[in-house]
């Protein structure tokens, strides 16, 4: 059978323009543009034409106008730079004000396209960053054109509201895509853009929670400092930071002191309090060594429209350190609720960081948020939504024998369509085929799936239940390994060929029980080799198959609530190498595509992830990686008590109510309760206790009269309020 999707016309760009917006040389570079043109530049030339600014610089800010003018003019001497092996910046100088740009705006242009030249570049995607690079958009004949609204813009301080306005209603009609980073800004202006997408904010999550980890080393400027220290780290200025509500939490909590890292606009002598540490800016670098010095790290917002729509990195990257966090409101926030106090008002923030002081935190619930949100993952986001419009990368940089010596990797080829072969140990690595576009490619031939069932430790909600994530139940249906086999079956049936299933637990994780439904083809099986990793017990799991054969492998501790079908077309029609599924906001769901060629980017020694290691070096590598974003609900980590409650009120059409699941086989006592509870197979109910927000285990028993609220009940022991947070 070939699937044949409706063609659109193909636009080749051998290269990005970023116009950003914040300067390279003397702003933070963990912005999205920045970050986002960092891991670009892995699979392309990237030019980052430092920021054109949106307003004129004030002689009223004093010491601080000066001090803009000085940085900008030190940027602009720098012209052109090359920092990395495909990334180059550049510096153009530009007259202030929108008449200047009127002015500048063919000299501009030049420069930004002889740069743009020197980077092998000459059918560029531009990408605008800084709504004022609407004036050269068009003077630069771009093949496509990438609008980032991840703000508004027009709410920033000192701005021409109106003319900015101006500048985002002529690029989002104007882009060929508007990538979003704010679910609220995604909802209310979607609508007005010609096509647009929701990538939310990536973070550096292996730097900062290296640094948090363990007894972090603690820069020079802050050891000395007493302790408690509750931390800020950002940029200091009116325009998202509050300064009266910060200088009222001085006062309110007094016994600790408050670090401030990053570059301040605010007036002189603005806090005198001797609790207080100004630090200034620090590089990028030793950021997450200042957050892991700090023991509450806080986000003292205004009030404003900027803030109101505002999706802060920062969030993630304090949630990767460890540390406990305060913020006060914003809409993106609610998704975080979980594992931030959020307080509005100083005496409810000061209570909330004296709160933070005083309890232990587990810094593995707010790491487990975040990490698989790596910027390698946005990225290949972003490329997706371009092939899905017609809008490919070309080009692959070309070697020279003097690059080479220098030990560079040589540019990948395509790979040749060979007859499939098994692959031996030595097998040569994948070699990288250009991206391409929906059309027809032979038929993906689908030889398993994976459940991938291990891990370096069990997760909490394992560890609690003392079984196999995969005997656990949602629903009076089955088991979760019943879910994925009748979720497999699906698949196969439009397919037209049954599935072999191979769940894979590892010598520390219980193996499931293998009971799931009659005339599903399932073996379960112990990893090959210890401590691979998920991309090591992949490669050595697949050398049974042809390189050119494919397997969909997945995180077993998931509840999928979706066809996965649409996912198998569009790799089809992609003719990608590697598909990666996300949920419908943008976050990872934990199921891939992969052409089992792909693998031999795997060592045959060793550990290896495969969403930030093996997932970024076939990025590297220059395979076609493909984001196919899951319809509603998608799918839902299950490491969690509260993540398995959540998946079950979905699972049984609850919603956000609560739920009553009793399982076939379960006995429940007369006069008992239970409330938003899961009560599986064999479970023994005595009569009346009080169920609550609790996970009663296959052959587990609650003693008659017990109360038993927000816990997890297995056949040893019932785990209650002492360890909530960890299951």
């Amino acid at each position: 059978m070939t699937i044949t999707i409706e063609s659109l016309p193909v636009r080749d760009f051998d290269g990005i323009v970023c116009f950003g917006g914040e300067d390279w040389w003397y702003h933070n570079r963990g912005h999205y543009d920045m970050q986002m043109m960092r891991h670009l530049s892995r699979w392309m030339p990237v030019l980052y034409v430092n920021s054109l600014g949106m307003r004129m610089p004030n002689p009223g800010e004093g010491r601080m106008f000066l001090t803009r003018i000085g940085r900008k003019l030190r940027s602009v001497r720098r012209g052109f730079v090359r920092v990395g092996e495909n990334f180059s910046v550049c510096s153009p100088l530009l007259l202030p004000g929108r008449a200047g740009i009127a002015l500048s705006r063919p000299v501009l242009g030049r420069v930004v396209r002889a740069a743009a030249s020197r980077q092998g570049i000459t059918r560029p995607l531009v990408w605008v960053a800084c709504p004022t690079g609407a004036e050269v958009v068009d003077v630069l004949d771009p093949a496509a054109v990438v609008y980032q609204r991840t703000d508004r813009y027009e709410c920033y301080q000192g701005v021409n509201r109106q003319r900015i306005a101006n500048y985002d209603g002529w690029l989002k009609a104007r882009a060929d895509l508007t990538v979003f980073c704010s679910t609220m800004l995604s909802e209310s202006e979607a609508g007005q853009c010609r096509r647009s997408c929701l990538v939310d904010h990536g973070v550096d999550f292996d730097r900062f929670v290296s640094a948090g980890s363990g007894d972090a080393w603690e820069p020079g400027d802050v050891a000395s400092l007493p302790r408690p220290r509750v931390g800020f780290i950002g940029g200091i200025d009116p325009q998202t930071f509050d300064p009266d509500l910060f200088l009222q939490l001085v006062r309110r909590v007094p016994e600790a002191h408050f670090v401030l890292v990053g570059a301040c606009s605010l007036p002189r002598g603005w806090c005198p309090h001797p609790n207080v540490s100004l630090l200034g800016q620090r590089p990028y670098e030793s950021v997450p060594d200042y957050m892991a010095a700090c023991d509450v790290l806080i986000m003292p917002w205004n009030r404003s429209r900027w803030i109101e729509a505002c999706n802060p990195v920062k969030l993630k990257e304090y949630l990767a350190t460890g540390r406990p966090v305060v913020s006060t409101p914003f809409a993106e926030l609610r998704r975080y609720e979980d594992v931030v106090r959020v307080a509005q008002g100083a005496d409810e923030f000061a209570r909330a960081i004296r709160a933070a002081l005083g309890e232990s935190v587990d810094p593995a619930r707010g790491r487990e948020r975040v990490r698989d949100q790596g910027w390698s993952i946005r990225a290949a986001e972003v490329l997706g939504e371009l092939e899905t419009a017609g809008i490919r990368a070309t080009h692959r940089p070309a070697e020279t024998p003097g690059a080479l010596a220098r030990g560079r990797r040589p540019a990948p080829r395509a790979r040749p369509v060979t007859p499939a072969a098994p692959r031996s140990e030595n097998a040569a690595p994948a070699t990288a085929a250009p991206p391409v576009v929906r059309g027809e490619h032979p038929r993906v031939e689908l030889a398993a799936c994976i459940l991938l069932a291990g891990g370096l430790r069990p997760s909490p909600l394992v560890a609690a239940a003392g079984r196999s994530i995969l005997d656990l139940w949602l629903t009076p249906a089955g088991s979760l390994l019943d879910g994925w086999a009748e979720l497999l079956a699906d698949l196969a049936a439009h397919r037209g060929r049954r599935l072999p299933v191979r769940v894979v637990h590892d010598a520390i994780a219980p193996p499931p029980w293998p009971g799931a439904k009659a005339g599903r083809p399932i073996v379960i099986e112990q990893e090959p080799k210890a401590l691979r990793g998920p991309a090591g017990v992949t490669r050595d799991l697949c050398r049974v198959y042809a390189a050119d054969q494919h397997v969909l492998v997945a995180e077993a501790a998931r509840w999928v609530g979706v066809s996965l079908a649409p996912m198998v077309d569009d790799h089809q029609a992609t003719g990608a190498d590697i598909t990666v599924a996300t949920n419908p906001d943008g976050t990872p769901a934990g199921v891939y595509l992969v052409r089992c060629g792909t693998l031999d980017l795997v060592p045959a020694v060793g550990f290896m992830d495969l969403k930030e290691q093996w997932l970024r070096r076939a990025v590297d590598a220059g395979l076609s990686v493909r984001v196919h974003r899951l319809r509603p609900p998608g799918s839902i980590s299950l490491r969690t008590r509260g993540q398995l409650l959540d998946a079950a009120r979905i699972a049984n059409g609850a919603g956000e109510r609560g739920i009553r699941v009793v399982c076939p086989g379960a006995l429940i006592g007369p006069g008992s309760t239970i409330v938003d509870s899961v009560v599986m197979p064999g479970a023994i109910i005595e009569p009346m206790a009080m169920v609550v927000r609790t996970l009663v285990c296959p052959d587990a028993r609650v003693d008659a009269g017990a109360d038993i609220v927000d816990s997890i009940v297995s056949t040893s022991e019932c785990l209650s309020d002492g360890v909530r947070s960890a299951v």
